[in-house]
């Protein structure tokens, strides 16, 4: 059987649209097409790494209580402050013992703890909330606070002033 040559021309241009749709399909974004592959296969592997920070807020066993609905709060505020350096610390201490005081909660308390590996002390953190916002107002290892939150707070807020 002989074929002309517009006959030879048409089933080659026939075959290079099928193969073109095919290959065209196979990598297409629609999930209803299914892939195709003629004589390879392909086995992809993906990894990846995620490193979280953990601040960990703790309540306090006695005094003003714990921070309840405040705690969050609190804690990116002390996080986030730029008293003492304490936004360029992040991940390098914990806020634990949150303690508030006033009627409503007016004044916070928290204590700065580093991780075992940074040379730093344990400080104390007193916060007010101003306009709904909570900002520290000192922070410190002897008299924190003191200057700053009301005589009858400082016992909730577990305050040493001498």
């Amino acid at each position: 059987m002989s074929r002309s040559r517009s006959q030879l021309v048409a089933i080659g241009l026939t075959t290079f649209v099928a193969v073109s749709l095919v290959a065209c399909s196979s990598g297409g974004s629609d999930p209803i097409v299914s892939k195709r592959s003629t004589t390879t296969t392909s086995t992809s592997t993906s990894t990846s790494t995620t490193t979280t920070t953990t601040t960990t807020t703790t309540a306090a066993a006695s005094g003003g209580g714990d921070c309840g609905d405040q705690a969050v709060a609190v804690v990116a505020a002390v996080n986030t402050s730029s008293v003492a350096g304490l936004d360029q610390g992040r991940g390098e201490l914990t806020v634990e013992h949150c303690r508030l005081a006033g009627s409503p909660a007016v004044w916070a308390s928290t204590d700065a703890v580093p991780r075992p590996d940074v040379p730093f002390d344990q400080a104390k953190v007193v916060l007010h909330k101003e306009a709904g916002t909570w900002i520290v107002a000192d922070i410190g290892t002897s008299d924190t606070g003191c200057n700053d939150v009301p005589f009858d707070l400082q016992e909730s807020l577990e305050l040493i002033c001498s």
